[in-house]
């Protein structure tokens, strides 16, 4: 029986809560599962979380940062 992949996508612009919600889609045990970050941050908090989780996923992580940030302030 094949699977429907299941892609969970994760807006994130602030680092606060995020390694607690990247936390939980890690935990997740479905087989068939991804996870997309879009990150608009400025100081690069939400992309070192995420090296840092990486390679704990047991499933793809497709990083994905604005070139040009869509959130001011």
């Amino acid at each position: 029986m094949k699977l429907d992949l299941v892609s969970i996508v994760m807006p994130a612009y602030k680092a606060t809560y995020f390694e607690q919600a990247m936390d939980s889609v890690l935990a997740q045990t479905y087989p068939a599962l991804e996870l997309v970050i879009c990150d608009d941050n400025a100081d690069g908090g939400v992309s070192r979380i995420v090296e840092n989780k990486r390679a704990l996923a047991g499933f793809p992580i497709r990083y994905f940062k604005n070139e040009d940030r869509l959130r001011a302030g």
